[in-house]
């Protein structure tokens, strides 16, 4: 074996020179082109790095013991805290249950909302391959497969995709559908990286896909091909040649949720330069990398940071991989008078937060701010605790905002999974905490409505949908407004009218028709499982249209706008999306 140190000093000073010998050590002629030549000594110098770090690994084991001691969470010695995950499963913990071993649906299903990142993903995992092993009754077939369709979880996007595509029937079909709809954008994509790194191609390919496609494109990361990887990671570290520093940094956003091994170099390189926001960006990403190098890298960069926004964040990244060592800094910060710094540690808290912190979140619930109230309401629902429920209904009964009902039974769904899985019980609330929110304009009018319009406003209803069929989209259109006009308060027609817009390729008439159905009837259109997916999608649309025309104000209207709505039906993917988006246009807007 030649050693590593002489094939490292030949690969820096390069090919040439007196190096016959070594050729025939590499079993090179003495005359071969130095291309091989080099080609060689990368692959027997790679060879023999991997050999050393396997002896280190041997002898020294998970490298985060010796580079970055442990704040590991283990206290909690109910089912849930001492609930383990193969890939994180010591030696010590033979006597923990383990998520994979998991046989009871319901179980399972609870741990899918209460537990910990790690738990969840093996929990979603778990259920997909009961699902695939048809050792399911129909009543739990039914109930997973509820669950697995009505998760937005971005966090668990790519494992729920997995599990549904073992569903039977319909909805199985479905999922499968997804993914073959997946395989000409990606296709597409790697022609597009192709002809960049060619020269043929001025625009970066990945930044330059429609919203819709990019969340698809970064949730599904860990099915593309080396080539997509190697140039994402290009654009973060800037060695692409085209992206400025705000183009890396949405980058680095938009992999938060990829969860891909391949990233970990790159993105531990950004928090090894400490590039400020760069940083705490591939802090969030490297923090959903099940990866032992990813914990030295966090703990070493929290332990070395200075500047409160930075460190909180990191807080919050270490407490998802179970480091606690940053909870009482982050509870800290709950107090600061800097915006900045108090989003990102109420964000910390979402990872950290314990029964301890209900009277420490409870009193954020009075801001105005909604990205600062979701983050909070979530924080709340980590807890588990059930002292957290009121204050949530108080929320639901002063607040306006459908996407904070959303949060706020999301956030009561796992305080109730929380408490099934250690045993206990909510207590009884006086007020249910699915008031009813409905739009009192819409109601009242439809209830006023006599019998005669109803019956004329669906007759133009239907007719319109038969003009469409017959491809007659002027008349359709006139009949569709004419059944709008009929019954102010009836948002169908108007939803059909938006979507047929949308179909159209008409997004700003598309988004104008949305609004009306808004204003006539809000809660059916959140609830229009197509066309509140649409909405999503039109208004993302319009949105980075008029962002590249530098109408940056407009565009984070449309972004604040549509994330008002509950948008619990919208694919968690493209929620991410629109959180991302928002963030980075504030960013821009107070820069």
């Amino acid at each position: 074996m030649i050693e590593e140190d002489l094939l490292l000093e030949r690969l820096r000073a390069g090919a040439g020179g007196d190096d016959e010998s070594l050729r025939k050590q590499l079993g090179l002629s003495p005359d071969c082109d130095d291309r091989d030549f080099a080609a060689a000594l990368v692959r027997q110098a790679t060879a023999a790095q991997i050999a050393r770090a396997r002896v280190d690994l041997d002898h020294h084991g998970d490298p985060r013991q010796d580079d970055a001691p442990a704040v590991m969470s283990g206290a909690d010695s109910s089912f849930l805290g001492r609930l383990s995950v193969a890939a994180r499963r010591a030696s010590d913990d033979a006597d923990r249950p383990e998520v994979e071993a998991l046989e009871d649906v319901h179980t399972l299903l609870a741990v899918l909302r209460a537990g910990t990142l790690a738990q969840r993903r093996a929990a979603t995992l778990r259920l997909g391959q009961l699902l695939d092993e048809g050792s399911l009754g129909n009543d739990d077939v039914r109930a997973v497969s509820t669950t697995l369709f009505a998760l937005n979880d971005v966090e668990l996007a790519y494992e729920a995709a997995k599990a549904r595509e073992a569903l039977p029937g319909a909805r199985g079909r479905e999922a499968r559908q997804e993914t073959e709809d997946f395989e000409p954008i990606l296709h597409a994509l790697t022609g597009a990286i192709e002809e960049f790194w060619a020269g043929q191609l001025n625009d970066e390919p990945v930044s330059a896909l429609p919203p819709a496609e990019l969340a698809m494109v970064m949730v599904r990361l860990r099915d593309a091909p080396d080539l997509v990887l190697a140039h994402i990671c290009s654009v973060m570290d800037g060695s692409d040649g085209v992206s400025d520093r705000d183009a890396r940094r949405a980058m680095v956003s938009a992999v938060r949720h990829a969860g891909d091994l391949r990233l970990v170099p790159t993105l531990v390189q950004l928090l090894e330069v400490r590039l400020g926001d760069l940083a705490a960006e591939a802090a969030r990403a490297l923090a959903r990398i099940e990866d032992p190098r990813v914990h030295p890298a966090l703990a070493r960069a929290y332990e070395r940071s200075v500047v409160d926004a930075e460190r909180t964040v990191l807080a919050g990244a270490l407490g998802l991989i179970g480091d606690v060592r940053g909870r009482d800094y982050a509870r800290g910060q709950l107090a600061s008078g800097d915006e900045r710094v108090l989003l990102s540690a109420v964000r910390a808290m979402e990872s950290l937060a314990t029964a301890e912190d209900v009277e420490r979140l409870a009193p954020l619930l009075e801001r105005t701010d909604p990205i600062l109230l979701s983050h909070v309401i979530r924080a709340l629902g980590s807890t588990g605790d059930p002292r957290a429920l009121a204050p949530l209904i108080q929320l639901r009964r002063d607040r306006g905002l459908s996407a904070l009902f959303a949060d706020a039974e999301d956030a009561q769904a796992v305080i109730r999974a929380n408490l099934e899985l250690r045993g206990e019980e909510a207590p009884e609330l006086t007020e249910s905490f699915a008031l009813a929110h409905a739009s009192a304009t819409g109601v009242a009018q439809r209830k006023r409505d006599p019998i005669i319009v109803r019956l004329l406003g669906w007759w133009d209803f239907l007719i319109g949908h038969l003009w469409l069929g017959l491809t007659a989209s002027r008349r359709a259109i006139a009949r569709f407004e004419r059944a709008a006009s009929r019954r102010p308060g009836w948002s169908p027609p108007l939803t059909a009218l938006a979507l047929h817009h949308a179909r159209k390729d008409r997004p700003a008439q598309a988004l104008a028709v949305f609004r009306r159905a808004l204003e006539a009837d809000r809660p059916a259109v959140e609830g229009n499982l197509y066309g509140i997916r649409v909405l999503a999608k039109i208004f993302l649309r319009r949105a980075d249209e008029v962002e590249r025309t530098g109408r940056v104000d407009i565009a984070r209207g449309l972004i604040d706008e549509v994330l008002s709505l509950d948008l619990r039906r919208v694919p968690g993917e493209l929620r991410f999306e629109l959180a991302r988006r928002q963030e980075r246009l504030r960013l821009r807007g107070s820069a």
